[in-house]
């Protein structure tokens, strides 16, 4: 809607709301901790009504969140029976309003139906590739491609069936070498990754598909 941002912070319990040019928007932002969601990592952005889910690891749990910071209680689904006891990443599927979600033990991701049914037939290893404790999702729209990173500092490029496409890249170099949560533009196709080591978000520019 501004090109700007909304960040989870674990620490905190916090969503905090950042303007493009980095800049705090204090009088946004919200809480968490107080619906429950206490542990807070992946954020993922529900542009129907503007809302967020969040998953808790501690709960295993996928919280919604309205954008005023009000926990939609009617919604949210727990991850454990699937499988999921780990899961850190999410990514909204606008398509079928699905969730995909990276899992850092068993280094899989799950689709998840707007129910919260897991769909089975269509979760996939990323583990074999390499891509282990991997925090982050997200989804490229002109391919329905998956760019997934694990914490070392590296983004594997997944198509819509799970193979991996070998086409990744490295971002320690830059600097990024504790990379948590990684969101595109959908504006020219780059990525926005935040490093957990120097708190710190960069700015790559992607590789042509």
């Amino acid at each position: 809607r501004d090109n700007s941002f909304w960040i989870s912070d674990v620490d905190s319990d916090f969503v905090y709301h950042f303007y493009s040019n980095g800049t705090n928007d204090t009088s946004n932002g919200f809480n968490t901790a107080a619906s429950g969601a206490a542990d807070i990592w992946g954020i993922a952005f529900d542009s129907r009504d503007n809302s967020f889910w969040i998953i808790d690891d501690v709960d295993n749990f996928v919280y919604h969140f309205y954008s005023n910071g009000t926990n939609d209680t009617n919604n949210g689904f727990d991850t454990t029976d699937a499988g999921a006891a780990d899961a850190y990443g999410i990514a909204f599927d606008s398509r079928d309003n699905s969730f995909w979600i990276s899992e850092i033990v068993d280094d899989f991701v799950y689709h998840f139906a707007s129910n919260g049914t897991n769909m089975t037939s269509d979760g996939f290893n990323i583990g074999n590739a390499g891509a282990v404790s991997s925090y982050g999702i997200t989804i490229d729209t002109r391919d329905n491609s998956f760019w997934i990173n694990n914490y070392a500092g590296f983004v594997y490029h997944f198509d819509s069936s799970g193979t991996n496409l070998t086409d990744g890249f490295d971002t320690t170099g830059a600097g990024a070498s504790g990379i948590l949560g990684i969101a595109i533009n959908p504006s020219d196709y780059s990525f926005w990754i935040n490093d957990d080591t120097d708190n710190f978000v960069y700015h790559f520019t992607q590789p042509s598909i």
